[in-house]
């Protein structure tokens, strides 16, 4: 924001870019003016889903690791990226991406072609593996108050938002929105275009 002399900005961050907006609007709540996050939750995360996404980011470099030299096309690339993630999930009780759907998922997946020709994602895989492997300094328990509107958006099949964690949000952004999509599970926006996107913007224009 300094960079390109942002003074106040609305913050939409999904997942640890959902943490990355909790702790800004409580760290610096006179830049922030709205806050939207989307299933991602103020608490500490617990071990157990540390190691789910811990999981979950493995495997996607595992699916990265596995295309094969001769493909060229992105589109086949995605394909197989995909494919490889769903035939390893397990079946039920996977809640970071809908397993009954990979078609919706690949829609969302953006590949591109690194100088040394192997594959990578639009996101940085290495930084997300590196930052799940010290969760102390990933996500510390929260201090400050965000006083500003707040919006938290998340899938009722997600294992991030649940019922005890709406008092936590309140604690520390007083005015906060819970908005639960039915059928999503963390990627709301992957599984749940329609609805995400009527949440994020009823919330923006209010």
């Amino acid at each position: 924001m300094d960079q390109i002399n942002v003074q106040k900005a609305i913050l939409v961050g999904h997942s640890m870019g959902g943490i990355t907006s909790i702790k800004t609007s409580l760290r610096a709540p006179e830049r922030v003016e709205k806050i939207v996050v989307e299933d991602m939750s103020v608490s500490q995360l617990t071990p157990k889903i540390v190691k789910m996404v811990q999981e979950y980011v493995g495997l996607t470099q595992e699916a990265l690791d596995s295309i094969p030299d001769s493909v060229k096309d992105l589109d086949e690339a995605a394909k197989l990226y995909v494919e490889h993630i769903f035939k390893r999930l397990p079946p039920e009780g996977d809640n970071l991406t809908n397993t009954k759907n990979p078609e919706s998922v690949r829609k969302f997946v953006i590949m591109k072609r690194n100088a040394d020709g192997k594959f990578s994602v639009n996101y940085n895989n290495q930084a997300i593996i590196k930052a799940l492997n010290d969760p102390q300094n990933l996500m510390s328990d929260p201090s400050g108050v965000f006083e500003g509107p707040a919006c938290f958006i998340y899938g009722k099949l997600s294992p991030f938002i649940t019922d005890g964690e709406e008092c936590v949000i309140k604690k520390h952004f007083p005015n906060a929105k819970l908005v639960g999509i039915e059928g999503a599970t963390h990627t709301v926006h992957v599984d749940r275009p329609k609805e995400f996107t009527e949440a994020l913007l009823s919330f923006l224009q209010n």
